[in-house]
């Protein structure tokens, strides 16, 4: 095989390349596609020429764990082919930190469609967990969400969850943002004009 164990290349002469920049340096290496995880991301796609975005995983990148997202595309035709783009979904967890549209104590939690904590404000520990990491009624919630696949308000003593659904890829995956509200902050409003 002209290519066998070429930069990017298997031990079989498959071009299977994997760019990383770590530190503005290039490091090229080939995909194993022959664990179980290459199925959703490499060999489903090459069947169907479907896209998506596979749940998110914790990954060592220069010694730090990042929270990875991964996006990809599968063509099909003559040449037969997947191409993708691993992503760092950080970003999220600033968005849920500096998104308070009811004050300070309002919280904006993403979950993939796994049950993965992909950003939590106030609790970034949690990426990369599974939601029952956080407590056991917030994660009922995110399941019974994830089941629907459609919006829907939760209430507790206390407070309020909105939970509104995503949809990503063609697979019909959906992932939700859920927004925290205290109940003395939803219902001010309320409460002023009865007072009134």
């Amino acid at each position: 095989m002209e290519f066998k164990n070429a930069p990017g290349s298997s031990d079989s002469g498959q071009f299977l390349p994997y760019v990383l920049y770590v530190g503005g340096e290039k490091q090229v290496s080939a995909l194993d596609i022959t664990d179980a995880s290459s199925k959703m991301w490499f060999h489903e796609p090459l069947k169907d020429g479907d896209s998506g975005i596979p749940a998110p995983f914790l990954y060592d990148i220069a010694g730090k764990k990042v929270v990875i997202a991964s996006i990809f595309h599968g063509k099909q035709g003559q040449h037969p082919m997947v191409a993708g783009l691993d992503m760092s979904v950080e970003s999220m967890q600033e968005m849920a930190e500096k998104w308070k549209p009811f004050g300070p104590e309002s919280r904006l939690s993403v979950v993939s469609y796994d049950g993965t904590v992909v950003a939590r404000a106030g609790d970034p520990d949690k990426r990369g967990q599974p939601v029952e990491s956080v407590d056991s009624a917030w994660a009922r919630e995110a399941r019974q969400a994830l089941d629907s696949k459609e919006a829907s308000v939760t209430w507790q003593e206390d407070s309020l969850n909105i939970w509104t659904p995503i949809r990503l890829g063609s697979r019909g995956n959906f992932w939700f943002i859920s927004l925290y509200i205290p109940r003395d902050v939803a219902f001010a409003s309320v409460y002023a004009l009865t007072k009134g």
